[in-house]
């Protein structure tokens, strides 16, 4: 799918970066979807886009796409300028880490990670079903 990306790129209006166009951003993945031809190209478009995800009995929360965005980029290339955009998610204190943050309780008491990995498997579902 990259080869058929970097070969069409400039007709669906993709930007690549790495070779790779930017999957979060919403305009960029529904140029890619209707390029592919994709049947469910509208489902996968709205579940990436959604603000708000309901998990059920835990709640509705906000789509975690751009703060997992935020803390992989950090994670991949360990910058003081990656550090302040995750340090504006949340306080972790001068002597905090990153995995306070991750590890954190959240609604319904679940760390951060675990309802960010539920999260995704909504947005899956809701693409494929």
């Amino acid at each position: 799918m990259l080869a058929y990306l970097q070969a069409n790129r400039r007709s669906l209006g993709v930007k690549l970066t790495a070779g790779e166009p930017n999957w979060y951003n919403v305009q960029q993945l529904s140029a890619i979807a209707s390029g592919l031809g994709l049947s469910n190209s509208s489902q996968i478009v709205a579940a990436v886009g959604t603000s708000g995800i309901n998990l059920g009995t835990t709640g509705q929360v906000a789509n975690p796409i751009e703060d997992v965005r935020l803390v992989r980029n950090f994670i991949a290339h360990k910058t003081h300028a990656k550090i302040r955009e995750v340090r504006a998610l949340a306080d972790f204190g001068s002597q905090g880490h990153v995995y306070q943050y991750l590890w954190a309780k959240t609604l319904g008491g679940v760390e951060r990670f675990s309802m960010w990995v539920n999260a995704f498997r909504v947005i899956a579902d809701t693409c494929c079903w």
